[in-house]
């Protein structure tokens, strides 16, 4: 039986450097490593950000400013429609008040034998008399058929005591 011998070579191999070693002693020495430039960018992020942020807030500031006028002027609305909601609620008791007496003042004049009216809207009572006096200058005859749609005359003074 023969024996074959075989040779071999082995050749050791330094340990693999790691990648990073690799990069730094294939990169010059001025240009930054990466580590320094996901530094920068993230800085550079976050300044975009505050940015961001600061012109988001003098966004928000001038709108508030904007609206605030109308909600000071919706708020002036409201009180004014409560002003006139309470001043016709005070007209219609007025205007019931006023039916009122007028209706007591009939009774009470029935109730004396005589029959009293109220004078119309825009005339004056004086005694049993209602008068209405105008500022328009008419002629004689105009005035006189203006009384007489009214169903009434034309005041003739008599006495001295009358003008009084």
């Amino acid at each position: 039986m023969t024996e074959e011998v075989m040779y071999a070579d082995l050749r050791f191999m330094a340990p693999e450097k790691s990648q990073d070693q690799d990069l730094q002693t294939a990169r010059p020495k001025d240009s930054p490593s990466p580590s320094s430039f996901w530094r920068l960018a993230t800085v550079a992020f976050g300044v975009f950000c505050l940015s961001s942020v600061v012109a988001a807030g003098v966004l928000a500031a001038r709108f508030i400013l904007v609206c605030h006028p109308g909600r000071e002027r919706d708020e002036n609305f409201t009180l004014q429609k409560a002003i006139v909601e309470s001043l016709s609620q005070q007209l219609e008791l007025l205007r019931a008040q006023n039916l009122n007496l007028t209706e007591t003042v009939k009774q009470l004049a029935n109730s004396r034998g005589r029959v009293c009216i109220p004078c119309p809207d825009n005339w004056l009572q004086h005694g049993e008399n209602c008068y209405r006096f105008s500022k328009e200058w008419k002629t004689w005859q105009e005035s006189k058929a203006q009384c007489s749609a009214l169903e009434s005359t034309l005041l003739k003074i008599e006495s001295k005591e009358e003008l009084v």
